[in-house]
């Protein structure tokens, strides 16, 4: 957090440097029009030559002058009883005027007859840049103190924001029941110690205009407080909603499921009313949870809440995959437990192992076998297809947590700690998918008719996972022995360039396909102020190299159930529809 605080002041002290003395500029009073390159010289009310001027006494004092400014190209002045006659050739017409006023107001002239020329000047003339290069370099030699101001100011805020907010969360955390709930109100309480210190910086520097702006829900405000928010309008009622069920019942003899023989041929059955716990109610866990539901299992899905909108005849109850206990209580009675639960993106490192390792303690003295949603990033850059093979590579500080938990599982299941299966996926999308490259950011405004947003390089192949048939390959990894103790890669669609997929979206929506990818450059301003935007950062060699996923292990093994991409499309799109 503290790399990010001073990254992000930075940025915005660079916002200032070259904002500021532009925008100060642009709040001063217009002034009037000076001659390019030359201070302006006021003309005088009157230019006194003695008592009574003779012609020649003008002539030679008002050519005098003209030279001595340096306007004018061969400046002729001519006196006849009074009327003044100028002659020579200036740059701009300005400095005519200038000297008409001048002559205009000598003493004892009756009128002026201007015949001063005005030429062009050449058209490779870079004077009126260099002159605001200069004044600009000026104002910004005079704001340096401000701008050192305001990154004490800003750095300060930042850094105060994280004890308030957690201080919120603490006093909040036993008034309300939902996490999600907490950390928003937390961060919202947050938010104005940063935008106070803002504010203070623009007022002192004088940007009056502009702190109101930032101030007001068409600037920075209105876009940090939209997505202090976002996550909670978009869960809708989801944490408002428990489905409750009673137990299961003792299994019944009678009402088991078949299963495919093992490879003795023995046959194998699986009680539909066996337990089935689940971890995590985001979209892996509810895809999971469908594809039991349409087996016939009983289902228990758990998270910190205890809280979340689920389908019928599924129980919803609260707890901590990091605290043993905890586990070890709500997976009593499982007989496959499904790890889908993962902590916010921008703390893997520091959370991910350790709610990990909770499952794997609670689960060994329960005895159930445990399936693991898992992705590709400990694989790092590749060159050609991914197979379950590879060797974990990965330099990024995600991939190398995810390589770390993927050696622990395993070698849980080597010392018969307990038994494992894990599937990995690729950047997945479908019904109820929004935090995705190809999610809401995709969907939305193509539903619209308007431009979507994705990431990366467009025109190079990429593997997509439909969310539905990770769902239904973890739950078929949870019924055959075969699976355990092995890395499987879920069945995909076919792979398509980003290019070509987000096509089939606006094809199947009717509109014409626009499209925009967002660089490496673009995410690091985005991250800014969207923290999935900054940890997007290290991964984006994903979406700029081939990325390519080989399912046939599992194809081979189990069977391909994979959904064709336009069909998943239409699926995911009749969701977002429905969300509208």
């Amino acid at each position: 957090m503290k790399n990010v605080a001073i990254y992000s002041a930075l940025m915005l002290l660079l916002y200032l440097a070259v904002a500021l003395p532009i925008a100060v500029h642009a709040q001063e009073p217009p002034e009037t029009a000076t001659p390019v390159g030359e201070d302006q010289v006021d003309v005088p009310d009157q230019v006194d030559v003695q008592p009574v001027a003779e012609d020649a006494q003008i002539a030679e004092r008002l050519t005098r002058i003209l030279q001595a400014t340096e306007w004018f190209i061969a400046p002729t002045v001519e006196v006849r009883d009074g009327v003044v006659f100028l002659d020579g050739q200036t740059r701009t017409e300005e400095r005519r005027t200038w000297a008409g006023n001048l002559a205009r107001n000598t003493q004892d002239v009756v009128a002026v007859v201007n015949r001063i020329e005005v030429i062009p000047g050449p058209v490779w003339d870079f004077s009126p840049a260099l002159t605001e290069i200069r004044t600009l370099w000026r104002r910004t030699i005079q704001a340096i103190p401000v701008m050192v101001f305001g990154f004490v100011v800003l750095v300060g805020t930042w850094w105060l924001m994280q004890p308030i907010s957690h201080l919120a969360q603490r006093l909040l955390h036993d008034r309300l029941g939902s996490r999600l709930l907490i950390r928003i109100v937390g961060n919202t309480i947050a938010i104005p110690v940063f935008l106070l210190g803002l504010y203070l910086v623009l007022q002192v520097a004088g940007l009056t205009r502009l702190a109101i702006t930032l101030l007001g829900g068409t600037g920075i405000v209105g876009i940090v407080i939209g997505f202090a928010f976002r996550d909670y309008s978009r869960s809708g009622g989801r944490i408002k909603y428990r489905v409750g069920i009673s137990r299961p019942e003792p299994y019944s003899q009678q009402n088991k499921t078949a299963l495919a023989p093992d490879s003795s041929g023995k046959e194998r059955y699986m009680e539909p009313q066996a337990l089935h716990v689940i971890f995590g109610t985001g979209p892996l866990g509810m895809a999971t949870a469908r594809a039991l539901l349409a087996r016939g299992r009983t289902v228990r899905m758990v998270n910190r809440s205890g809280q979340a909108r689920v389908p019928d005849g599924i129980e919803v109850v609260r707890g901590n995959a990091c605290d043993q206990d905890s586990v070890r209580t709500v997976c009593q009675g499982a007989a496959v437990v499904y790890q889908c639960a993962q902590p916010p993106y921008n703390q893997w490192p520091e959370q991910f192992p350790a709610l990990q390792a909770g499952v794997i303690a609670g689960m060994a003295a329960v005895g159930a076998r445990l399936v693991v949603g898992d992705n590709l990033y400990m694989y790092g850059p590749v060159s050609g297809p991914m197979t379950e093979d590879l060797p974990n590579r990965a330099t990024t500080r995600k991939g190398r947590t995810r390589a770390q938990m993927s050696d622990a599982l395993l070698e849980a299941h080597q010392r018969g700690q307990l038994a494992v299966a894990i599937g990995r996926g690729a950047d997945f999308f479908g019904p109820g998918v929004r935090e995705s490259v190809l999610g809401e950011r995709v969907f939305g405004p193509a539903l619209q008719g308007k431009r979507a947003s994705a990431v990366g390089n467009l025109d190079l192949p990429h593997t997509y996972t439909f969310i539905n048939d990770f769902g239904t390959a973890l739950a078929v990894l949870g019924e055959r022995d075969e699976a355990l103790g092995q890395i499987w890669h879920v069945p995909n669609p076919e792979t398509l360039t980003t290019r070509q997929v987000i096509t089939m979206i606006y094809e199947e929506l009717g509109h014409p396909p626009q499209m925009s990818g967002m660089g490496t450059f673009m995410m690091r301003i985005g991250g800014l102020f969207i923290t999935g935007a900054r940890e997007t950062v290290e991964m984006m060699y994903e979406f700029e190299l081939p990325f390519i996923v080989d399912h046939r292990k599992y194809a081979q093994a189990f069977g391909d159930h994979a959904t064709p991409m336009r069909e998943a499309l239409r699926q995911t799109i009749a969701w977002y529809r429905q969300q509208m």
